[in-house]
């Protein structure tokens, strides 16, 4: 599959997602323990009572079209009760080109289609009208105009500049912990970026090359262009409850699902980069000042050295632009008259 602009929709929309709490109707366990995917297990404590008067202990079912569903009974002796989880782990299509995200609308309508492929295949009628969100992906995907590998020092100050309040590997110090993925191709010895993520219990922000991974999986065509997604994972239930209300599917909206990305992008993204922006000027500012004190005739040459001692050292560049030294310049050299 070869893809151009016009088919992908730019807008912050839904990925997968972990759903729960739709409760059992029925189902028929004879044809269920035919299917080779299904894992069925009968436990004579559960309350789940089936056509045949067995009892349902455990089901899975693992499935292109719909992801991974999980039916189980669990007995607590501590509180003398008994509990019956219900998970759907939901693909955004039932293949594996998750290129375009869904709104809102579209969500709801795929995850009907999903319980009537669960009652027309496999014979499980369930009630999902009360069904509820524990884990969501919210994503904005769009092509650049360059090569992906050219913003490799942009994405890499996005992640590096979060907040090590919130994503900080201990109290103890200002550090973050982030990671990422890169492709090395031992033919053309070049080492390209692909994934860089960093996380914390609650949330975790990705930004990757989607369209390589397409690619790498056979979805689509390599056709030159560099398609970027930035992925926010949302973890924890009351982040959701908090932005929607509650965490009922019927609750989820296109306008709380953009205020819910847009906020948290701004707080991690946005305003830590107009932090490390004005710092950064400060020290370009010093660090020009020094050298054309220190070696007025030669003074660029020497910043240069520096600068890129400084890269090598920290990892970032602390010239991303040559258009930075702007105001660096107008600064030091305010105009006169």
């Amino acid at each position: 599959m070869n893809i151009n602009r016009r088919i992908l929709i730019k807008r912050v929309g839904i990925d997968r997602s972990v759903l729960y709490d739709f409760p059992l109707i029925s189902l028929d366990a004879n044809k269920l323990t035919s299917f080779k995917n299904v894992q069925f297990e009968l436990n004579e404590n559960s309350p789940i009572l089936l056509e045949s008067g067995e009892r349902l202990g455990k089901l899975v079912i693992i499935d292109k079209f719909l992801g991974r569903m999980k039916v189980e009974f669990n007995y607590s002796n501590l509180h003398n009760k008994h509990f019956i989880n219900t998970t759907l782990e939901l693909m955004v299509s039932g293949s594996d080109n998750n290129l375009q995200n869904l709104n809102t609308e579209e969500y709801k309508d795929r995850i009907k289609a999903v319980f009537d492929y669960l009652e027309n295949t496999y014979t499980i009628k369930a009630d999902y009208s009360k069904i509820k969100v524990k884990k969501l992906e919210l994503n904005a995907t769009f092509f650049l105009d360059e090569p992906y590998e050219n913003y490799k020092q942009a994405i890499l100050m996005m992640i590096r500049n979060v907040s090590p309040k919130r994503f900080g590997c201990s109290s103890s110090n200002n550090a973050i912990k982030y990671a990422t993925w890169h492709e090395a191709n031992m033919k053309t010895n070049k080492d390209t970026l692909e994934t860089a993520l960093v996380k914390n219990s609650s949330i975790e922000i990705k930004v990757y090359n989607k369209g390589k991974q397409l690619q790498d999986i056979g979805e689509i065509e390599n056709s030159g262009q560099s398609i970027m997604r930035v992925e926010y994972s949302i973890k924890d239930r009351r982040i959701l409850q908090n932005a929607f209300g509650d965490d009922l599917v019927e609750s989820l909206s296109d306008v709380k699902i953009n205020n819910l990305f847009q906020k948290y992008f701004n707080r991690d993204i946005v305003a830590p980069y107009y932090a490390w922006r004005s710092k950064n000027k400060k020290e370009l500012v010093g660090m020009v000042k020094r050298h054309r004190e220190v070696n007025p005739s030669r003074w660029s040459e020497y910043f240069i050295r520096e600068a890129r001692q400084y890269e090598q050292m920290n990892g970032l560049p602390i010239l991303f632009d040559i258009y930075d030294l702007q105001g660096v310049f107008r600064e030091l050299e305010p105009p006169t008259g």
